[in-house]
């Protein structure tokens, strides 16, 4: 971690400038007792709950940072909490920020395993608005300090020691908080971040989806798909669908980026798809990426060709996910799967663009046949994007 001189001359370095956008850097550390995370996972908290839950970061390398970006331009408290995850530890720890308009503020953080938490809601308790009560969303309506859960009788927890500057350090780009498809500038072709109390009619549902208001990437609601449990050699179709999208296309590419939170992967060697892109009609030829337990799967079955990644997915954390096509009728046609705008598979070349074309955007849980039996598996997705051009995690 920087030292205090070094701190006193970025905040007077910055002191005039303004116009950045206003973003958070946390540098991350991990005290001796820990062991080096396989995964490090986000949540931001204002002070009427989460910003931001469980969002998986591009590298869990310790010490590293990332930025939190797409707060909005004002002055507020905020809290940050981190958590890792090992193959047998969990380790975790929190600190407060006061956000400063059109600036980059910086906070420091340790994670430990010995973190106190009261009530085992993922929530350092001094980061906790309610911590004898698990509350992993921190709501408080009325933003007094106290979350909902708690009783009158409990007392919010103390802020505790804040550690800041601004800079412009660099810093791998974590961005956490897409922006609301309402304020979206230029608008996409097709946008949907699910905080409607029911779920939009430009989606058709192969089962059931339900707007989800306790768990959210961003905002308050997200979509929530569950699938039942099944034998081997069964299919599972748990999906929403949108076609419309499709009709305004101008061009010969396109990208689709969802944010996904899936609790635990497939069983087995099973190979839930979660996104796709295909014909609207039998035999739905198309493309789309798949989840295993050990890697990130991207198959183009109009020409029966596909790639692996080299790392497994993340579970139990929001990911951002971005499925680029360049569309063709010939062998020049290509797709690529990112994960936290990171590219995670060698891309698949060949046709790609069946007859009659590709119609509609698939997303949820779906599987030919089980390989294995298939307990009951559930999905949320929010912050759905499709557009002719690149999206990024961050809009």
């Amino acid at each position: 971690m920087r030292g205090a001189r070094l701190l006193v001359g970025l905040v007077t370095a910055w002191a005039g400038c303004s116009g950045a956008p206003t973003s958070v850097r946390v540098d991350v550390s991990l005290d001796g007792n820990g062991l080096s995370p396989q995964a490090l996972f986000v949540s931001v908290f204002d002070t009427h709950g989460a910003l931001a839950s469980r969002v998986a970061t591009p590298n869990p390398n310790l010490p590293g940072s990332f930025i939190v970006r797409g707060l909005p331009a004002v002055s507020q408290p905020l809290r940050v909490v981190v958590a890792g995850q090992s193959a047998s530890l969990s380790m975790s720890g929190g600190t407060h920020v006061q956000t400063e308009p059109n600036r980059q503020i910086e906070v420091a953080l340790t994670i430990s395993p010995s973190a106190a938490d009261s009530d085992s809601d993922g929530i350092p308790d001094p980061y906790d608005n309610c911590p004898r009560v698990a509350n992993p969303g921190q709501a408080d309506a009325d933003g007094d300090g106290r979350g909902d859960a708690c009783p009158d009788t409990s007392s919010p927890p103390d802020a505790g020691d804040m550690r800041m500057l601004v800079t412009d350090g660099a810093a791998p780009d974590m961005p956490i908080l897409p922006t609301s498809c309402a304020a979206l500038s230029p608008q996409p072709i097709f946008c949907d971040d699910f905080e409607g109390a029911t779920l939009s009619k430009s989606w058709a549902v192969t089962t059931t989806a339900d707007i989800d208001p306790t768990v959210s990437h961003r905002g308050h609601n997200s979509v929530h798909l569950r699938t039942k449990a099944v034998g081997t050699a069964t299919e599972i179709n748990t999906q929403i669908i949108e076609s419309i999208s499709f009709k305004n296309f101008t061009a010969s590419h396109f990208w689709v980026r969802v944010w996904v939170l899936a609790t635990k992967p497939p069983s087995g060697n099973n190979l839930m798809r979660f996104i796709a892109a295909e014909q609207t009609l039998d035999p739905f030829d198309g493309l789309g990426g798949f989840l295993s337990p050990n890697v990130l799967h991207l198959e183009n079955w109009i020409a029966n060709a596909s790639q692996d990644s080299f790392t497994a997915p993340t579970y139990n954390g929001w990911v951002c996910y971005e499925l680029r096509v360049e569309l063709s009728t010939g062998a020049g046609g290509l797709i690529t799967l990112a994960a936290g705008d990171m590219v995670q598979t060698p891309p698949v070349v060949g046709r790609n663009q069946p007859n009659p074309p590709l119609g509609q955007i698939s997303l949820g849980a779906y599987m030919t046949a089980t390989t294995t039996a298939q307990p009951a598996w559930d999905v949320w997705l929010d912050d759905v994007i499709v557009d002719n051009q690149a999206i990024g995690c961050d809009r």
